[in-house]
């Protein structure tokens, strides 16, 4: 009698991977696994581990594995076993949103703040503001102010991150790591009266 036995050839023996990815990042391996968000695979065995690796774009922070992986390194080694299959999740955390700069000029309409917006990301542009303004910027924008009242007109005085960092030529630096605020208060320019008396 010749006992049963199994044939490789036929019906190799299976072990299953499946991946869960939440948030803007992958994980791959060398053989079968590509994703987000949910994948699947099978690994004929003897193989004994898979080696699984996460990876993001630029902002975005990987958080750590879960299930069958455990920790916050890039990569993670399963093992494997007939039968059975091993659950594993990657979570990502995307970027923060590009911050905001809120601009709010108090004057008579033609006072205005004159920027020059310099990023690594984008062009250099120079918006001009006379009133309540809002812009969006990529984060490590610096935005340079320079005051331009009416001829009837004087600054007064800067708020928010320009305060205290009034000069000749440039009213204020700001750098953006996040969302700033940027007032800018002009008044009346007091005028003398000169009165000529001629005898």
């Amino acid at each position: 009698h010749i006992p049963p036995h199994r044939s490789w050839l036929q019906q190799p023996l299976l072990a299953g991977v499946e991946v869960s990815v939440s948030g803007p990042g992958k994980v791959d391996d060398i053989y079968k696994i590509s994703c987000p968000p949910f994948c699947a695979g099978n690994y004929p065995l003897p193989q004994g581990s898979v080696s699984l690796t996460a990876s993001q774009g630029p902002g975005v922070i990987f958080e750590g594995w879960g299930g069958a992986c455990q920790g916050t390194k890039e990569s993670c080694t399963v093992a494997l076993s007939e039968g059975n299959v091993v659950k594993v999740s990657a979570s990502f955390k995307g970027p923060p949103p590009p911050p905001k700069l809120f601009v709010s000029v108090k004057g008579n309409g033609k006072d205005k703040l004159w920027m020059q917006v310099a990023s690594p990301y984008v062009p250099v542009t120079t918006p001009e503001c006379t009133a309540d303004c809002t812009y969006t910027y990529p984060r490590g924008t610096t935005v340079q102010f320079v005051a331009f009242p009416d001829a009837s007109s004087q600054l007064t005085g800067l708020g928010g991150a320009c305060l205290g960092k009034m000069d000749d030529q440039v009213a204020c630096s700001v750098f953006l790591d996040a969302d700033k605020q940027v007032t800018a208060t002009f008044s009346p320019r007091n005028f003398r009266r000169l009165t000529v008396v001629i005898c």
